[in-house]
């Protein structure tokens, strides 16, 4: 496409410096950069993947 990007809309939100620390280690573990860790954690958990641990427990 004659070298022509598109890219999705950027977002910001905010984070605690700890938790983009902890984001930020467990994607070097993982070999990948901490947003795809991120955009990935938020898909799954909204569309069911990963579920809050306090509803978890509460359904039992």
């Amino acid at each position: 496409m004659n070298g022509v990007r598109f890219l999705r809309p950027a977002y910001l939100i905010r984070i605690s410096s700890k938790d983009l620390e902890g984001l930020q280690a467990l994607a070097v573990e993982h070999g990948i950069p901490y947003q795809t860790l991120m955009s990935s954690i938020l898909h799954r958990y909204v569309n069911g993947s990963i579920m809050d641990k306090d509803r978890v427990e509460s359904r039992s």
